[in-house]
């Protein structure tokens, strides 16, 4: 983070009370925030008592992180129920919301929770898009939601963006008549929405993702053997190759 701070300009001075963040994209710390702000957790520390406690910060994200997913189940059964009925749909949210893994990584604090959601929220209307192909405002509507949520998703993981390929694959061949221009709408919306944050990126970094940008180099046993590239300080960017990618895959 601090090699790639300095690219643009190598005197910068680090101001570490007011270091800019390189490596996550901004939503779900901005949501979690906000969320805090609501909650006004207790930061002091409690006193040991001899049994275990929740840390009242800890407390308020898992909270947040079980109703984002709760909010995923139950667009999800709704999704379902659109598509199939709503028995099925009662069946595939009864099996999402009883399973542990999935409550696992719920109350994990990341943003997992938000993510799903998300991804529930692409396929409803994909759906919706096939099923109203007619050119209607309504399939207007859902192309400009979906463009809406993979720019959101690209804000909270960078990797969300490559929902972006299958979702234009499928308005381009079952999109009907309107296709071109509800493909080009997705396009646009997700631009729009993610276009300040890597212009952000580029003007602090000079790079549009900071340091995700150079996650595929994690692993390479020639430059960044484990997971020490983001604990590198001046890394050979310049020296990769094709081979050790392979590798790496290998």
């Amino acid at each position: 983070s601090l090699w790639l701070f300095h690219q643009p300009d190598p005197e910068a001075k680090v101001n570490l009370d007011e270091y800019p963040d390189t490596v996550n994209p901004p939503f779900y710390p901005y949501l979690t925030a906000f969320w805090l702000k609501l909650w006004g957790p207790k930061y002091d520390l409690p006193e040991l008592k001899g049994e275990f406690e929740m840390y009242d910060g800890d407390l308020a994200i898992a909270v947040l992180s079980c109703i984002l997913f709760c909010f995923g189940l139950f667009a999800l059964f709704f999704w379902t129920a659109s598509m199939v009925d709503a028995k099925v749909a009662g069946l595939v949210a009864a099996l999402a919301a009883f399973n542990d893994y999935f409550w696992q990584w719920a109350i994990s604090g990341t943003c997992w929770s938000f993510l799903f959601l998300l991804t529930v929220a692409i396929g409803w209307l994909a759906y919706a898009r096939v099923r109203w192909s007619g050119g209607s405002a309504a399939a207007l509507l859902s192309s400009a939601g979906l463009g809406l949520v993979i720019g959101i998703g690209f804000l909270t993981r960078y990797s969300f963006a490559l929902w972006l390929v299958p979702v234009l694959l499928l308005v381009l061949i079952h999109g009907g008549r309107c296709r071109i221009r509800d493909a080009a709408v997705i396009a646009a919306i997700t631009a729009v929405v993610a276009a300040p944050w890597i212009l952000r990126n580029l003007a602090v970094t000079g790079t549009p993702l900071g340091v995700a940008g150079y996650a595929f180099l994690g692993g390479t046993d020639l430059l960044f053997p484990g997971p020490t590239l983001p604990n590198v300080y001046q890394p050979e960017m310049d020296a990769w190759t094709i081979k050790m990618l392979a590798r790496k895959l290998m």
